[in-house]
């Protein structure tokens, strides 16, 4: 090989390994950009959780510095009456001091929720096992049938004996069932109706439950909002209440692989449906 094919063939093997590390470098710094651009994206989506998180922290606070102050105002109110000598009249000792004990019960019944739902939020603990829908849902309306009866609101169900069986925790679904039927119940009027119905999702391998009742319905717009915590439309608030029910309805049916979501009636009313999985063996 002369010198000057010699020189040629070393000439072309460093422009060839030249090229070959020009591409290596520029394929890392690709690959270093990407990454870049994927950390900074997860920074974001984590900044953005967080100020969320943030915002729904001093919500809480915020909720439920609310909702504490008002039956400790009115316990501290009554306890300064009694104290101050209306104990002496008959008709103020024997309604001040249940008025005391109904402003106690509302705390423990908000303390009570508060727990249910941190525990939920934490840890959700299921037992699921194999459920008769129809069952379990006869269950919940016998259950309720008391205090319809009370508010004299007609409350029936619905439900066809088909349905496939259900992989749920009982206890919860029925907790779910519960809160549903008593904002149902408390919110329909005397003389009106509430009714359980259920069926079959074949699209969503589920049964869906529904709560329909004929009260004054969800305002335009609030049908998500009503899962929130604390939040409560202006009807309920004249009917006081922890304003958590919904809250811990909605984080029970999702730990379960359901969903749950709220919509008003076309003939008035607002109906709460909520799905099940379904047992598959």
């Amino acid at each position: 090989m002369t010198p000057l094919l010699l020189l040629l063939v070393l000439a072309f093997a460093a422009a060839t390994a030249c090229a070959v590390a020009t591409w290596r470098l520029s394929r890392c710094l690709h690959t270093e950009r990407a990454h870049a651009h994927d950390l900074h994206a997860q920074l974001q989506r984590t900044q953005a959780e967080a100020a969320r998180l943030e915002t729904a922290r001093r919500d809480f606070v915020a909720n439920i510095s609310h909702e504490l102050r008002t039956p400790l105002a009115s316990i501290k109110l009554l306890v300064d009456t009694l104290e101050s000598g209306a104990r002496e009249d008959p008709d103020v000792a024997l309604t001040f001091p249940r008025r005391i004990g109904d402003e106690t019960e509302h705390l423990i019944d908000m303390a009570e929720d508060l727990l249910a739902l941190a525990r939920l939020e934490a840890a959700p603990t299921i037992h699921p096992r194999v459920l008769a829908p129809a069952a379990l849902a006869t269950r919940a309306v016998e259950r309720m049938r008391e205090l319809a009866c009370h508010k004299e609101v007609a409350l029936r169900a619905d439900l066809p004996r088909s349905l496939p069986p259900v992989w749920a925790d009982e206890e919860q679904i029925g907790r779910v069932f519960v809160n549903l039927l008593t904002n149902a119940i408390e919110l329909t009027p005397q003389g009106g109706g509430v009714i359980v119905r259920a069926h079959a999702e074949p699209g969503t391998g589920g049964v869906a439950f529904s709560v329909s009742d004929t009260g004054p319905g969800i305002p335009h717009g609030e049908e998500a909002r009503v899962f929130e915590r604390f939040y409560k439309v202006d009807v309920a608030r004249q009917r006081g209440g922890t304003g958590l029910g919904l809250s811990i309805a909605r984080h029970i049916v999702e730990a379960q692989g359901g969903r749950i979501w709220a919509q008003n009636r076309e003939d008035g009313g607002a109906c709460f449906t909520f799905t099940v999985p379904v047992f598959l063996a």
